[in-house]
């Protein structure tokens, strides 16, 4: 197999390549350019990765880190998925393309994000096979523009699940979820697209490609497999050090609003 080029962050200059390279695209026979594989994931924090908090377990991601390049100071646009994906997949910033909010629906909403090529778009134009799989654009991507950006089309997503019962939930709000899960891995699609991932990989390609895989996790609902679950005793927790309760009060509410999502976990038994 090739030798493939992994990215985690930032990428945005490859977006913003000028037509002047397109020129350059048959520079390179397709089997010396490299594979890329870019992997996304959502909601992470430093305590695995830079690890700031030492009871945490992550020998893989360990293993990913030492392997890598890690950025430890990287910023994103925007903290929230959608922005921040419209944005990095696109190389605008949210004032181009009113993307603020998990609402915003730019790139079915707004000619700029329409007509703009894409990251796996712009691989694709220049010869690689685009590959995706899970989360990935976060919204719906109209059909017609969908179909420009992947190979692999229709491309299969998954979901935030699996969700527990509904007694686990807090309130009407199922994204509240906390609860080991008992089912077998399968039930969480990142399992599913990660064998589909190492199923591409094993085959033969007659092209360079650019793989996109999308995880779901660690974003809530908070189940996974009860395995992870008892691998830790949540009275050995303390909280972070320097945390305030009252830090947000001089903080308007819609901004405490952006920056608290786990606002609702507050004082649950």
């Amino acid at each position: 197999m090739k030798n493939i080029l992994p990215i985690l962050f930032l990428v945005l200059p490859i977006v913003l390549t000028t037509s002047c390279q397109e020129k350059k695209k048959t520079d390179k026979r397709p089997n010396e350019r490299p594979n890329v594989l870019f992997i996304i994931a959502d909601d992470m924090n430093g305590y695995g990765l830079n690890k700031q908090s030492p009871l945490v377990k992550s020998p893989y991601l360990d293993k990913f880190r030492d392997e890598s390049i890690n950025f430890i100071n990287a910023a994103c646009n925007t903290p929230v998925c959608n922005p921040s994906r419209t944005s990095f997949l696109s190389g605008l910033a949210p004032h181009t393309t009113g993307a603020y909010v998990n609402g915003s629906d730019g790139w079915n909403r707004s000619n700029i994000l329409w007509d703009i090529q894409s990251l796996p778009e712009h691989f694709r134009n220049q010869g690689y096979y685009s590959w995706g799989r899970g989360k990935l654009f976060h919204n719906v991507i109209r059909e017609t523009k969908e179909f420009r950006i992947w190979n692999n089309y229709p491309v299969y997503k998954g979901g935030f699940g699996p969700f527990p019962e509904k007694e686990y939930w807090d309130g009407s709000n199922r994204f509240r979820s906390i609860k080991p899960w008992e089912g077998p891995d399968s039930d969480f699609p990142d399992v599913v697209n990660a064998d589909s991932a190492i199923e591409f990989l094993q085959q033969e390609q007659q092209l360079p490609f650019f793989m996109v895989y999308g995880l779901w996790r660690p974003h809530s609902p908070y189940t996974a497999p009860k395995r992870f679950f008892d691998l830790y005793n949540e009275e050995d927790f303390d909280l972070p050090k320097g945390y305030k309760e009252d830090d947000l009060d001089d903080v308007p509410y819609l901004g405490q609003m952006l920056v608290d999502s786990l606002n609702g976990y507050r004082n649950k038994e």
